[in-house]
């Protein structure tokens, strides 16, 4: 469990919501509900709305007590304000049903009331924004992948650009090789054999030029 030490001793929220962005909202539930159950019991309706209004400043003294611990100012990068959770739905009607001032006495004070079913929302709210975000930084690594897919190919690219300059190069040279051993090499072998003298061994193939072109990459 998240806790705090401060001048007055240690703080400890009942819970820690950890937001996107670093971000906190810190949830307290420690409201008591004992005058609320009793009004449940309660065996007149005149004890009955003593307790109900009993039950109302307790809450809102739970309120105000939450506030002065300034929960926000303790833990970094919390949200500035504090849910209090009241765990019991009808409580926290019948509380509103005696202070019709309670929500807004609470935000001004820097408390937000919950009840399960709005804590739920709370908590959905929350686990679609870790949703986005993930889906927001999957998107971003599919980007930065691309690219780097991209720079390698351009750089294959560049290295079959420079061996198809390569080869034709070679094969511009190898014709010009044919060209010479034809005009300047041959005759004098032909005359040679003219006069007798051959290779007893090894004969002669037939040497051709090369009339074919590199093919071009293409860019699209």
């Amino acid at each position: 469990q998240v806790h705090t030490n401060t001048e007055e001793g240690q703080m400890r929220p009942d819970m820690i919501v950890n937001l996107p962005g670093n971000r906190r909202i810190v949830v307290d539930s420690k409201v008591p509900l004992n005058a609320y159950l009793n009004a449940l019991e309660a065996e007149s309706e005149l004890d009955k709305k003593q307790f109900l209004k009993d039950h109302a400043k307790a809450v809102t003294a739970h309120m105000k007590n939450l506030s002065a611990k300034a929960y926000w100012s303790q833990f970094d990068d919390s949200i500035d304000f504090v849910v209090l959770y009241i765990e019991v739905e009808s409580a926290f009607s019948a509380a509103l049903s005696e202070n019709h001032h309670l929500i807004i006495e609470g935000l001004k004070n820097r408390i937000v009331y919950a009840t399960p079913t709005t804590l739920i929302s709370l908590l959905q709210t929350v686990a679609f924004s870790w949703k986005q975000q993930k889906a927001g930084e999957n998107a971003h690594k599919i980007i930065q992948s691309s690219r780097d897919l991209q720079e390698r190919i351009a750089s294959f690219n560049e290295f079959l650009n420079k061996i198809g300059q390569n080869l034709n190069s070679l094969v511009k040279t190898y014709n010009q090789s044919i060209g010479s051993w034809e005009g300047r090499v041959l005759p004098g072998v032909k005359k040679m054999e003219e006069l007798g003298v051959k290779a007893e061994k090894k004969k002669l193939k037939e040497l051709t030029q090369i009339d074919r072109n590199i093919r071009e990459l293409k860019q699209s």
